[in-house]
């Protein structure tokens, strides 16, 4: 190629979001924010590690060490936490 040029190489990146067992599945292990739409435990808003996930729920072990399990149907909002 006879001129310059930039190459820009995109990825979904750490903030993608998480939607679907599989995308759940990817991240076990890992510190997640989820957000549900009704109320799991008392609460709307958890933090935890993946501990599993299947099509239909996710098992999370929040950060006061009780483990969760929240129904993929009522999560409307789930992403990775990465710390730095």
């Amino acid at each position: 190629m006879p001129e310059r040029y930039t190459l820009e190489v995109s990825s979904p990146g750490l903030d993608r979001l998480l939607k679907s067992g599989r995308d759940f599945e990817r991240v076990i292990g890992r510190r997640v924010k989820i957000l549900t739409s009704a109320p799991v435990n008392d609460k709307q808003e958890h933090h935890g590690n993946v501990l599993g996930a299947s099509d239909e729920v996710v098992s999370l072990k929040t950060d006061s060490g009780e483990k969760v399990l929240i129904p993929l149907a009522q999560i409307i909002h789930a992403v990775q936490e990465v710390k730095f």
